[in-house]
């Protein structure tokens, strides 16, 4: 819930309307707990893991769905991948969250070419994205390796940055196995106009469980045993 609450707040800083009250959103979340949950138990302690596990990936799609009600089409995506980067990071890399959705968010643009930043490898590499790779090898301990992947295969690396879709293709690391949120952060580094399908299909991958099945748990969808209650939100809008 507190990760959803605070991906809400960014989405007040985009656009004032959405703001949402920190009582509304806990009305809105406790209703929805207790339209899935045991009568008389919001979340019982001899709940087997799986079934948590579903109870919580349902709580989380039901809240994300009635706070989309009071954005506007054009941002559904960007709150969606707001709260799933929150949901990701904080539960695999929980020491190192603000430097990852940095690393997302900012990416290399902080840094000064080439004053703060060694020569780059290759020709066709663009200036900016060598800083976002620079960042990404300095923030993200999974890309410690990245920058002399890059410098030993030029021929590789050009042909799959030249691809139509790279988001669909296996970057050439060697050393390096990518989940969906690291192929995400190397798309927003080297091809940011292909940030939009990479991002649909990382949100996808949190928000349908398979993150958690990765990790060893189960996932699966729950059927509310009562119709989802509907709680308004501080927004004075009509959801469309």
């Amino acid at each position: 819930g507190a990760l959803l609450f605070e991906a809400s707040t960014v989405m007040a800083e985009v656009n004032p309307i959405y703001a949402v009250s920190r009582l509304i959103f806990d009305q809105l979340f406790e209703q929805i707990i207790r339209s899935i949950s045991t009568p008389g138990s919001l979340m019982p302690l001899h709940m087997s893991d799986w079934r948590r596990s579903e109870m919580v990936e349902a709580v989380t799609n039901m809240t994300m769905r009635h706070l989309s009600l009071g954005y506007l089409s054009k941002d559904h995506h960007l709150f969606q991948l707001l709260a799933a980067v929150r949901i990701h990071t904080c539960q695999v890399y929980p020491g190192i969250v603000d430097d990852l959705q940095a690393a997302l968010s900012r990416c290399g643009a902080a840094l000064d070419y080439p004053a703060a930043a060694p020569r780059k490898p290759h020709a066709w590499l663009p200036e900016a994205g060598w800083l976002n790779l620079i960042c990404l090898a300095s923030s993200v301990p999974h890309f410690r390796n990245l920058l002399d992947e890059l410098s030993r295969g030029d021929s590789k690396w050009k042909a799959w940055w030249e691809k139509e879709a790279p988001e669909l293709e296996d970057p050439p690391l060697t050393e390096l196995e990518l989940d969906p949120f690291h192929r995400l952060l190397l798309i927003r580094a080297l091809r940011e106009d292909r940030l939009a399908p990479a991002a649909e299909s990382f949100v996808t991958w949190v928000l349908s469980g398979a993150a958690t099945a990765a990790r060893g748990g189960r996932s699966g969808t729950v059927t509310p045993e009562r119709s989802t209650p509907s709680v308004g939100v501080n927004n004075p809008r009509p959801p469309w």
